[in-house]
C-alpha cells in the first residue's frame, strides 16, 4: 500500500475532544467503586481508558482509508497486535489515557495520544490534553502546532543553564544513583504529570531536556515527532534512532 494521505488534522483533533468530552472528562475525579482494575502489577485501568478506546477504535478508522488499530486495552489482551506495526495498511496508534495513575490521583496532566504510522514510520501525532483542551500535533514535515502557534524547543547551550525532565521510572535502572548524582549538574529537575505532558513541555520549549523510561509505543510515538518537528533530537540512550515498532528500555530527548 502506498503511504496514505494524511487526514485534516483538526477532525482527528475533533475525535480527541468528542472522547474527552464524552468519556473521560466525566469521570475525571469522579470514578466510583469497581471502575478501577488492575492489568498486572502496578498497571490500572479505568473504566474511562476503555470507553476512551472504543471511542476512538471506532471514530479514527474512518480518517483513514485502509487503517488498523492499535490500542493499549486491546493489545493488553491480545499483544499479538502489535504485529500490525510492522503491515502494510496504516496503524492507528492510541494510548486512551496516557498517564492513567495521575488521571488516578485526581490531577491535571494526562492525555490522549494518538500517532498515524506506516510501516513502521511515524507520519502523524497528537497529545490532547483534556483538562485544558489544548492539542499538539504535528506531521512529517510540516512543523508541530498548538492550535495557531509553531512549536520550537528551547535552544541548547550549557549542562548548568538548562533544565532537565526524568520520568520516575529511570530511577528503578541499576544506574539509577549515576542518574541522581548527574541530574544535579542541571539549573531545574522539572516534575512532569505524565509522557505526553512532558513531551508538550520539551516541545513548547519550557524544558530543555527528557529522559523517558519503559517504552511503550503509545506512549512515546506521538511525541517523540511532535518533539522532532520543533526542532529536537530523541533517540535511544545507547544511540541508536527511535524505532516505534521496538520497546526498549529508555530514551534522551534533547535540543
Amino acid at each position: 500500500m502506498p503511504t496514505p494521505k494524511l487526514p485534516d488534522p483538526q477532525r482527528v483533533i475533533d475525535c480527541l475532544r468528542e472522547t474527552s468530552e464524552r468519556d473521560i472528562l466525566p469521570r475525571f475525579r469522579a470514578l466510583e467503586d469497581g471502575d478501577v482494575m488492575e492489568k498486572g502489577p502496578d498497571d490500572p485501568v479505568t473504566v474511562a481508558d476503555i470507553a476512551s478506546e472504543k471511542r476512538l477504535s471506532r471514530l479514527l478508522p474512518g480518517l483513514v482509508a485502509g487503517s488498523v488499530v492499535v490500542a493499549e486495552e486491546a493489545v493488553a489482551r491480545d499483544s499479538a497486535l502489535l504485529g500490525l506495526l510492522h503491515e502494510d495498511a496504516p496503524v492507528w496508534l492510541i494510548d486512551p489515557i496516557g498517564g492513567t495513575k495521575t488521571f488516578l490521583k485526581g490531577e491535571a496532566g494526562f492525555g490522549i495520544y494518538v500517532s498515524l504510522l506506516h510501516k513502521g514510520t511515524v507520519l502523524a501525532g497528537w497529545v490532547h490534553d483534556p483538562v485544558t483542551g489544548e492539542t499538539s500535533y504535528a506531521a512529517v514535515g510540516e512543523g508541530a502546532w498548538d492550535g495557531g502557534s509553531r512549536l520550537s524547543v528551547a535552544p541548547g547551550g550549557e549542562i548548568g543553564a538548562m533544565s532537565v525532565y526524568v520520568h520516575p521510572r529511570v530511577y528503578t535502572f541499576e544506574e539509577a544513583a549515576t542518574v541522581q548524582a548527574r541530574q544535579q549538574s542541571f539549573a531545574a529537575v522539572v516534575p512532569i504529570g505524565s509522557v505526553g505532558s512532558a513531551f508538550r513541555t520539551l516541545s513548547a520549549g519550557r524544558v530543555h531536556i527528557g529522559v523517558f523510561a519503559d517504552m511503550w509505543q503509545w506512549d512515546h510515538a506521538p511525541g517523540v515527532l511532535i518533539h522532532r518537528e520543533a526542532g529536537g533530537h530523541a533517540a535511544r540512550r545507547d544511540g541508536a534512532p527511535y524505532d516505534p515498532t521496538e520497546r526498549f528500555r529508555s530514551l534522551l530527548a534533547a535540543p
